[in-house]
């Protein structure tokens, strides 16, 4: 069951500290063999990853850029109730990464495929869950208007992007990971009632770092 999305948070608040060409050419040279566009890698390397796709999913507003982010469901099995980008994992008619993200992205909140520029990739980012996870950035129009997937999605609000393009905004910490007996790097970024952590936050923080220019690397393992 779908349904349009009648109170969606909209922030038009936020300065613009950077245009999606920046963010363009940021991103130009980040295409690794396993990554880049219209090519589906499985199992290569040492292990057999799911492998998963997400859209970083970018609106101007009057003031700026602003980032869409959804809830999951809370009766999910997996992650309920978390933060993330529109995106999940690979079927075999998907082509291309890019087409397991903008195929989960018109799923999970109805954003209709043309109504996306894609503008360029991030690194991929391997879980300790065992997910592969390939994130797409892309700017859609501004007059889209979503409509949830409400088995999935519980809702959908915006975030500046200047926000989390901050380094300086993450909170790191170091874990115990109990079920492998290791370390291993978290990542949080809060803005108002909205937390951000797992996967989501560390995608985040990479693209952070290359929008910077630090060119600085998440860790494997947050989620």
């Amino acid at each position: 069951m779908n349904r349009p999305v009648s109170g969606w948070i909209r922030n038009d608040t936020c300065a613009e500290l950077i245009e999606s060409r920046d963010i363009a050419r940021a991103l130009a040279n980040n295409r690794p063999t396993d990554e880049r566009f219209g090519v589906r890698f499985f199992g290569t390397g040492n292990r057999s990853w799911i492998e998963a796709a997400v859209l970083v999913a970018l609106i101007r507003r009057e003031y700026g850029l602003n980032l869409i982010l959804t809830e999951r469901a809370a009766n999910l099995p997996r992650h309920a109730g978390q933060i993330a980008f529109p995106g999940g994992r690979a079927v075999a008619d998907d082509k291309a990464f890019m087409q397991t993200a903008l195929r989960e992205a018109e799923e999970e909140i109805g954003l209709h495929r043309d109504q996306v520029e894609i503008l360029g990739t991030g690194p991929c980012y391997q879980t300790v869950t065992g997910f592969r996870i390939h994130p797409f950035v892309g700017l859609i129009d501004s007059d889209f208007q979503p409509v949830l997937q409400v088995a999935e999605v519980a809702s959908l609000f915006e975030v500046p992007f200047d926000h989390l393009i901050n380094p300086d905004n993450f909170h790191i910490t170091s874990v115990t990971d109990q079920t492998v007996n290791r370390q291993r790097t978290r990542y949080e970024v809060k803005f108002g009632a909205y937390h951000i952590w797992g996967a989501t936050a560390a995608i985040l923080y990479r693209l952070a770092r290359r929008l910077q220019g630090t060119g600085g690397t998440a860790p494997t393992g947050v989620n």
